[in-house]
């Protein structure tokens, strides 16, 4: 499902150094349909959670890793699921909230702060660092600007797509709908 994570980890595993050459340009043709979208970004998740789930102890018996890899592949590997899980309680908590206290405020502490400066900050700043990053010739600066507004909406699609793939993991349900390319 995702022979790259899977391949990394079993070459890291056995000792092997692994080197980033970006001088190597992969791409990969976009599914046609949100449907397909959605089979796609699943087979991803799942392979993921499959990969997590069956190397993590791993991880922790490696000679070749030292205690911050263990800790980096750890987060890796357990933060994405835990994260995608979590993100889904936001807004019920936040309507509980709103319910409980009778009226729709924002409680102002340092900390609500800090979160949601660094959450709505998050997809504008990564689209800064793409977009000064990208190779030649560049996007157009539209097209960075659509993606840093439609981040926030998009995660929240992604993490529910993430979401099912645990569930599906975890039910045993592995069929796999392959994402059609090219229209014939």
């Amino acid at each position: 499902l995702t022979e790259d994570i899977d391949a990394t980890i079993r070459a890291l595993l056995k000792g092997y150094r692994i080197v980033h050459d970006r001088s190597i340009v992969s791409s990969e043709e976009a599914p046609l349909t949100a449907g397909a979208l959605w089979h796609q970004r699943k087979r991803w998740a799942q392979g993921w959670f499959q990969v997590s789930i069956h190397y993590q102890l791993d991880v922790f018996r490696s000679q070749f890793f030292n205690f911050r890899q263990r800790f980096l592949w750890t987060t890796l590997l357990w933060w994405r699921i835990f994260y995608d899980i979590v993100s889904h309680f936001l807004f019920p908590v936040v309507f509980a909230y709103w319910i409980y206290r009778g009226q729709i405020t924002i409680p102002v502490t340092p900390y609500i702060l800090f979160t949601i400066i660094v959450t709505l900050a998050s997809g504008p700043l990564e689209t800064l660092v793409s977009y000064k990053n990208a190779d030649k010739p560049k996007n157009s600066i539209f097209q960075f600007m659509f993606y840093a507004f439609i981040t926030f909406p998009y995660t929240l699609f992604k993490n529910t797509i993430q979401t099912v793939a645990i569930l599906d993991e975890l039910r045993g349900k592995r069929e796999w709908i392959i994402s059609e390319r090219v229209k014939k």
